[in-house]
């Protein structure tokens, strides 16, 4: 049964307020310093969107509950090991026609400039700045939608206003919970896939002052308000201190630990890209596992805390590895809580410039899903919607 808020008895009404509030207060770069987060809280009111990815209204993201069944097993467990698949390919197949993620962000159905629902913090800026922040985009979009979700930085800016941003600036990015009403907690020895379909344009610049772009982050919590614990496991973007993608990263801010591996599938800049990644949630690193898959193929993962697979840039996989053992959650009683996207742009962005974003995708139960990677792993699928 999955954990959740309601159901930890320890969070009271106010609790359970003070718990959103808490883990929103601060923002932690990679390279350790704190930084306000200026944002955060219980989101926005969620629509139903459907399986078959319908417009719902005003774009907004949300699906009317969650399976029943709980998912656990080894679909999300350790992988097949020896080579991939004859045949299997990366896509792995489309999700079944009824499936119903945990979350969604549908960014179809949006005026140019309209703000995104359903996601807490994630707004278009205003004023002089009105073209900053996330917020709807009519020009590009996949076929059969009619808008997309446009991700705007202003040059200089961290992308987050009270955050080295100014008070007028959208945010670059945003911050859901892993359902719409924000209860539902993955804690230890359950699953979590999270999928973004994502564009670049040619001319964007990956630069920061860390070497990495903060991508896909997931933030764990303490469900007893009484003993916060907060903190973030990121995937992210390598860029080696240049403007171009050159690999990835996968880190904890606060556990002080990242593996960098250049090489591999790199985002196609000016084409739609999917992007996901999933997480065994545990505090014992032998049970621990985390994935990412780019475009359906399967890039790097950690299983059992320490044995490394990546893909090169010749589509061969490597293994290796680590010299420390690596939990996906820094306690049992911590939980991941919600996904964020971008939030935080180390040393200001290179230029002005902007991405965009046409689905985010949130789901906590294997049993739900159709699509595999060449390993045999069980994914969301880049043709999922």
């Amino acid at each position: 049964m999955k954990m959740n808020h309601a159901g930890i008895g320890l969070i009271a009404g106010l609790g359970l307020a003070l718990l959103f509030v808490g883990c929103s207060d601060d923002e932690e770069s990679v390279d350790g310093t704190q930084n306000p987060a200026g944002g955060g809280g219980s989101g926005g009111t969620a629509v139903d969107a459907s399986a078959e990815g319908a417009a719902p209204d005003a774009g907004v993201a949300g699906t009317g509950g969650k399976p029943t069944s709980d998912g656990g097993g080894p679909e999300g467990g350790e992988p097949d090991s020896g080579e991939p698949e004859a045949g299997n390919g990366g896509a792995g197949g489309a999700a079944p026609a009824n499936f119903i993620p945990s979350n969604r962000l549908n960014c179809d159905g949006l005026t140019d400039g309209e703000a995104a629902v359903g996601i807490s913090w994630g707004n278009p800026g205003k004023g002089e700045n009105a073209d900053t922040g996330t917020y709807g985009d009519t020009s590009i979009k996949l076929p059969g939608r009619t808008s997309s979700c446009k991700l705007a930085i202003k040059k200089g800016s961290t992308g987050r206003p009270g955050d080295g941003a100014d008070s007028t600036e959208g945010d670059f990015g945003f911050f859901m919970g892993l359902s719409p009403d924000w209860k539902t907690l993955v804690g230890e020895g359950e699953e979590l896939w999270v999928g973004v379909r994502i564009r670049f344009p040619s001319s964007f610049s990956f630069y920061t002052n860390t070497g990495f772009l903060k991508f896909i982050r997931l933030e764990y919590v303490q469900p007893d308000p009484n003993h916060p614990t907060y903190g973030r496991v990121d995937w992210l973007i390598e860029n080696g201190l240049g403007d171009a993608q050159i690999g990835w990263r996968y880190g904890d801010e606060n556990q002080d630990f990242g593996l960098d591996k250049l090489g591999g599938e790199l985002f196609v800049l000016d084409e739609w890209n999917w992007a996901e990644v999933y997480f065994k949630a545990s505090a014992d690193p032998a049970k621990s596992v985390t994935r990412l898959w780019v475009n359906g193929f399967m890039q790097y993962e950690i299983t059992e805390g320490k044995n490394v697979r990546n893909r090169t840039s010749a589509g061969t996989y490597e293994t290796s590895t680590t010299k420390k053992m690596l939990p996906t959650l820094p306690a049992a009683t911590t939980a991941l809580e919600s996904v964020m996207l971008f939030t935080y742009w180390n040393g200001g962005a290179p230029k002005t410039q902007s991405c965009n974003v046409q689905d985010v995708i949130i789901h906590d139960n294997g049993a739900d899903l159709a699509a595999k990677d060449e390993f045999g792993n069980k994914m969301i699928g880049p043709d999922a919607f």
